[in-house]
């Protein structure tokens, strides 16, 4: 930057400028004829006449002589001053284009100068900065080592102490001066010498390690360390001695010392109780069994693979799964890790075993550790599968006979109304079957002898009674007279198409039709009771009738061969439905949603269905139609 103003003030300064040569030729006229003008004014002056001048006349041809040499001289002296004029002019063009050079050179010179001067001044600031940091970084590990909680010792390529920091005289009990100069095997015993010797060649081999190591304090009590050792070289390669930093560790020492002993003590509660213990690195995986483990586990000494994923191949696999989630929540959620599970030896034995255990955290409460017991329950499992099994059987007999005596007292109480209603009913058949028998004639007679519309309505009503109160007296003595199907080979499509060809007939007056979906063509042949068989489907047919009464009636009839051994026959109608509290009650006795009718049909037929080894099943949503599925085996169940 200073190079480029030091260039621009030189070119600033002014040059000296040539005057044109057309200039300096007039000025020499111009000079000539001042002189001559000034001749002749000295000679015109009166003065000059009257000194003598008068008495001398004028020569004008002189006059004019001395006139032209004046001019010739003058002129000659012209041409010489622009030929000097001239010179100078070529001399001043040579003299400033040196000097331009000369401004051009020492403008480089000053430029170079100042970069110079510049990379100096740099140069020094940088070497004081780094001279202040050297100094700083000095003073901070002067200060770090001396303040050092842990020893640092420096030793020659002969083994003598050439420093120590205060911490290192302190734990030996020393200072820092009577620890200089002496050699390293003066503070151990004789069997410290031997272990050191081999770590000194050990250093001289370029070998770094950390290892534990016991001196001898100056009040001859021992002190427990863990070295980090190294060696150190010089710059050719040549071993110069070695540095280590040491770490009390006494405190430690009687800990572990602690801590061993009562690991002894526990790992013998532990075989006597037949328990383990596991310690679980989550951070790691690496998982630490105790001796008593591995025979519970199948394995002998030192052949379990020592991690989680390891542990988990033991496990089970229909309990693995159980026992991930368990581990999983008590990390998560800090929840006790308390589980039965079973393990599988590598020979293949299945055993269980009891597992409880707790998560260590840190100081930000993640989960690092898991420690745990193992017991061996196997021979409980076992003793308790034997007792579940006992009291499984105890109970099922206890059951069995129980449902047997509440099936005996169920078909006794049953028995005891059927036959009840059986005589009811009898006696109900005998009472108004004749009346019925009479009125029905009745009404035939009259409506031969006298033709009246109005009257064969009522008639037609009277008679529509009758067959009713004949079905409801047919139902109840079907009912109380329930006995077992008389087997034989039927065409079930046969019967079916004889009901749907009655019920036709019967209800002929009503808007219904009735799809049949039959997936087979070929006639179905089963083993029922053809009577059995027709009442359950003109009762079903009965009721999808009733429901449609009131409108444009639909009743769609399918079947399928479940694959199982049985046939299913579907009927659906678009009826008024049945609700949910009335569904659940469909089959009881007497159970009717129907001001006519008593309530026995479903109940026969369900009846009937079971007593062919069968099935009924009842869908429905009120106002939504119903379907009725009976399901019928194909051949008589052995008895």
């Amino acid at each position: 930057m200073e190079q480029k103003e030091i260039i621009k003030e030189n070119r600033s300064r002014p040059k000296i400028s040539i005057v044109n040569e057309r200039m300096w030729l007039l000025v020499a006229l111009g000079f000539v004829i001042l002189c001559i003008l000034s001749w002749l004014n000295e000679i015109l002056d009166l003065p000059y006449f009257l000194t003598g001048g008068i008495r001398t006349p004028i020569n004008w041809h002189e006059l004019i002589v001395e006139m032209a040499l004046i001019s010739i001289v003058g002129l000659f002296t012209v041409s010489v001053v622009i030929r000097s004029i001239a010179e100078n002019k070529k001399k001043e063009k040579l003299l400033q284009s040196y000097r331009d050079e000369l401004e051009i050179k020492v403008n480089r010179q000053t430029a170079e100068l100042l970069r110079v001067n510049e990379e100096l001044r740099t140069d020094i600031t940088q070497r004081k900065k780094a001279e202040e940091s050297l100094r700083y970084s000095e003073e901070k590990y002067r200060h770090l080592i001396e303040n050092l909680r842990e020893g640092i010792w420096v030793i020659d390529k002969d083994s003598y102490t050439t420093f120590v920091n205060p911490r290192m005289a302190e734990m030996l009990g020393y200072t820092t001066d009577e620890m200089i100069g002496k050699h390293l095997f003066s503070f151990m015993d004789k069997r410290g010498v031997e272990i050191a010797r081999g770590l000194v060649n050990r250093r001289k081999q370029g070998v770094k390690e950390q290892h534990d190591f016991e001196f001898l304090r100056k009040d001859g009590t021992r002190l427990y360390t863990t070295l980090a050792t190294g060696p150190i070289f010089d710059g050719k390669g040549n071993y110069s001695g070695a540095i280590a930093g040491v770490v009390d560790i006494s405190r430690r020492k009687r800990t572990e010392d602690a801590l061993k002993l009562s690991e002894e003590r526990y790992a013998l509660a532990q075989r006597a109780a037949n328990i383990g213990s596991w310690d679980w690195d989550i951070r790691t995986g690496n998982l630490e069994w105790s001796e008593e483990i591995e025979p519970m586990f199948g394995f002998g000494r030192g052949e379990f693979g020592g991690t989680y994923e390891a542990f988990l191949k033991c496990v089970h696999p229909e309990d693995r799964q159980h026992v991930v989630d368990s581990v999983n929540t008590c990390i998560e959620k800090g929840r006790d890790y308390d589980i039965e599970h079973r393990i599988i030896w590598p020979d293949g034995t299945v055993c269980w075993v009891l597992e409880t255990g707790n998560v260590v955290r840190d100081k930000n409460n993640k989960a690092i550790r898991m420690l745990g017991i193992v017991k061996d329950i196997t021979e409980r499992k076992h003793a308790d599968e034997v007792l579940k099994r006992d009291k499984e059987t105890f109970e099922r007999l206890v059951s069995e006979r129980t449902h047997e005596l509440f099936k005996t007292q169920a078909e006794l109480d049953k028995a005891k109304r059927l036959s009840d209603l059986g005589t009811l009913a009898a006696t109900v058949a005998h009472e108004l079957r004749n009346p019925l028998g009479v009125i029905k004639i009745a009404a035939y007679n009259i409506r031969k002898k006298r033709k009246n519309s109005l009257l064969d309505k009522h008639l037609d009503n009277i008679e529509k009674k009758v067959s009713e109160s004949g079905q409801i007296i047919n139902n109840l003595l079907s009912y109380s007279r329930i006995k077992t199907p008389s087997y034989e080979k039927i065409q079930i499509y046969d019967i079916l198409n004889e009901c749907i060809a009655f019920m036709k007939r019967r209800f002929h007056k009503q808007d219904v039709s009735i799809v049949k979906k039959f997936k087979s063509t070929e006639k179905k042949l089963i083993e029922a009771d053809p009577l059995h068989i027709r009442e359950i489907f003109n009762n079903i047919l009965t009721n999808a009738y009733q429901s449609v009464s009131n409108k444009k009636g639909k009743i769609e009839i399918s079947e399928r061969d479940d694959g199982k051994g049985s046939i299913e026959i579907s009927f659906k109608d678009n009826g008024i439905g049945i609700g949910k509290k009335d569904l659940e009650r469909i089959f009881e006795p007497f159970f009717t949603r129907k001001s006519k009718g008593t309530g026995l049909g479903l109940t026969i037929c369900n009846e009937l269905v079971k007593l062919h080894g069968g099935k009924i099943d009842i869908k429905s949503k009120k106002g939504k139609g119903t379907s009725v599925t009976v399901s019928l085996p194909i051949k008589r169940e052995a008895k």
